[in-house]
């Protein structure tokens, strides 16, 4: 069911662990449609001694040449005790001189896709990250925004080139008739002040600074 050059990768990968004192293939265990269960052990590796450490040194130096689809269905077994139930119909896997020398050049290349998987796989946890926080930020944010990395890392700062603030003309218009004030009201970023008689645009007029002034031929009757 694995192939050999699996096999001989994962021999490989543990051959120069102290405490690996053998590599097995298991004989999977089939169901009644003959079809093997994803999680099904495949490997087993006998430790002396079967500590914590060296477990953990197993399983990185196998992750280092292949995946997590063969690191996670390996078996540790202590070799001073009594052999597991899968052990009974293990194999042990030995290497031929051939196979030993087209190992290294084959884990080194496995090794190297593997960086590049997990590299990517950062990449993507990280701008998950950052979407994730620029939302968060940004709901709670009235305000214009830039993205710098100027710093060297991801921040929010405030943008740097603003648009230039515009001082809306100002109308006077001077006009008992909500006609033309109605009208002029209906434009965008226009200050306008309405007044009905003569004296309150004359008062208007001194006081006030106005870049036109509308006014209409008859103030009342």
């Amino acid at each position: 069911m694995v192939p050999r050059e699996v096999e001989v990768d994962v021999a490989f990968a543990l051959e120069e662990l102290p405490a690996v004192v053998g590599v097995y293939a298991l004989s999977p265990l089939l169901s009644a449609e003959l079809t093997v269960h994803p999680d099904a052990v495949i490997f087993a590796v006998a430790l002396r001694p079967y500590t914590i450490t060296h477990l953990v040194e197993a399983h990185y130096a196998v992750l280092a040449v292949t995946s997590y689809d063969i690191c996670g269905r390996m078996l540790y077994v202590n070799a001073e005790g009594a052999l597991a139930t899968p052990m009974r119909s293990a194999r042990l896997i030995k290497m031929s001189d051939a196979e030993r020398e087209g190992a290294p050049a084959r884990a080194a290349a496995r090794a190297a896709d593997a960086q590049r998987v997990r590299r990517l796989e950062e990449a993507a946890a990280q701008r998950a990250a950052m979407a994730a926080e620029l939302h968060r930020v940004l709901t709670n944010l009235d305000a214009p925004i830039a993205v710098s990395f100027q710093s060297g890392v991801f921040e929010i700062v405030p943008d740097p080139f603003p648009s230039p603030f515009v001082i809306p003309p100002r109308i006077l218009v001077a006009d008992d008739d909500a006609t033309t004030v109605t009208s002029l009201r209906t434009l965008e970023s226009v200050d306008i002040v309405h007044v009905t008689d003569g004296w309150s645009a004359l008062e208007q007029l001194v006081e006030g600074d106005f870049d036109i002034a509308l006014c209409a031929v008859v103030l009342g009757y």
